[in-house]
């Protein structure tokens, strides 16, 4: 992973697979150990490896915190890819909640939020 700073609050980790780059997730800081993904993409010859699993696990195993991660309506993809990592071996993931929410960006979202630790469960 290679960490890059796009602004004071939003930085993006980068993920590597032979050397090539695969993937990466675009996270704002929300405050002192609160986070929310903004974009997370791995590129779809890549997908079905488990590679977009692992990176998230990693992340939220490297900032431990409140977290909080959207699914456009429709996306019914990313939905059940979301619902399958968080349940993944790895950092702890605790008072996990899902729930419709009204974005005022995207509009209807599937929105996942949890706690996350860096201890293994």
């Amino acid at each position: 992973m290679m960490n890059v700073e796009l602004s004071d609050s939003v930085f993006a980790l980068l993920l590597f697979w032979k050397e090539k780059p695969v993937g990466f997730a675009a996270i704002e800081r929300k405050g002192e150990k609160f986070y929310e993904g903004k974009e997370y993409y791995v590129i779809p010859v890549c997908r079905r490896e488990g590679l977009g699993s692992q990176l998230a696990r990693k992340i939220f195993a490297q900032y431990p915190g409140v977290w909080e991660i959207k699914q456009i309506e429709g996306a019914t993809d990313a939905k059940n890819f979301w619902q399958r990592t968080l349940k993944l071996k790895g950092p702890k993931i605790s008072d996990l909640q899902e729930d419709l929410f009204q974005d005022p960006y995207w509009g209807p979202v599937t929105r996942q939020k949890f706690v996350s630790s860096s201890d293994e469960t």
